[in-house]
């Protein structure tokens, strides 16, 4: 073995033995601190009684999707109408989400209050034999920041998205959002003043191709079926016979041709 190569090893030898011995001092330093800390053992105390109390919940992720069947549905669809039915279909769960996230947010903030009067009242009064007190309160100090609780975190991911597939599949037409915690908070107040069954019916209507209104008004002899006035005096609508708001949907036997004072004195009463 040639002298450079034994010199490397030598030197590769004492770099292992001083960085060893390094480590081991550090580690003797860390565990006198650990042993010898009123601070770090009140704080200990304290993270065991309330990790489970702290621990955030599951993310909450749902995916809704719309397939629509007319391209004129798909470029009148609006997604924050989607996303008010679909959170009032959930209505339960998410306002379950909210409140775990307002108990979290005063459980950790008493937390963090207990954490500030152990520092106050014990971090620094310690020390250790062997050990200098400059050093054990700076490893104290650092050890003590390393244990602290993280803040808990309530994830809910929500994504509407709404899509339409041209009859022969050449054409693809898709638009989507992701509403994160805020944006779903915010709206949860907002839909405590949306009228739901409005909204519904609503989308239900922008749902209707004019092809499906023409076939309607076809079908019925452009007439009105309650009245049996016609398109030439007076104006037609499409009418839900059974309405959206008690599960109405937009098939054609749930479709009728009625002119304009029928259909609002129907109202949203079932007439059949």
């Amino acid at each position: 073995m040639s002298a450079t190569a034994v010199g490397w090893m030598v030197a590769i030898g004492v770099a292992v033995a001083v960085g060893g011995s390094l480590l081991y001092r550090r580690w003797r330093a860390s565990t006198l601190v650990e042993r010898h800390s009123e601070a770090l053992r009140r704080l200990g105390e304290l993270n065991a009684a309330l990790a489970s109390r702290l621990a955030a919940p599951p993310k909450l992720v749902r995916h809704f999707e719309d397939a629509l069947r007319s391209k004129q549905a798909f470029d009148r669809h609006d997604l924050r109408a989607f996303l008010f039915r679909c959170l009032a279909s959930h209505r339960v769960e998410i306002n379950g989400r909210l409140a775990e996230r307002t108990r979290l947010e005063t459980a950790f903030t008493d937390y963090l209050r207990e954490v500030q009067s152990i520092a106050s009242t014990s971090l620094g009064g310690s020390t250790a034999p062997d050990l200098p007190a400059e050093k054990f309160r700076r490893i104290e100090q650092r050890l003590f920041d390393r244990r602290k609780l993280d803040r808990p975190n309530v994830v809910i991911d929500i994504r509407c998205t709404v899509t339409y597939r041209s009859p022969k599949g050449r054409n693809f037409y898709k638009r989507s959002a992701a509403f994160g915690l805020a944006e779903i908070a915010q709206a949860m107040v907002e839909l405590e003043h949306v009228d739901l069954t409005r909204l519904q019916a609503q989308q239900q209507r922008e749902q209707l191709s004019a092809s499906t209104r023409v076939d309607v008004l076809n079908r019925d002899g452009r007439r009105c079926r309650m009245c049996g006035r016609t398109s030439a005096v007076v104006e037609l609508h499409v009418d839900h016979i059974v309405p959206v708001s008690r599960g109405g949907t937009n098939d054609m036997s749930n479709l009728q041709a009625l002119c304009r004072d029928c259909n609002l004195g129907k109202s949203n009463r079932f007439v059949g």
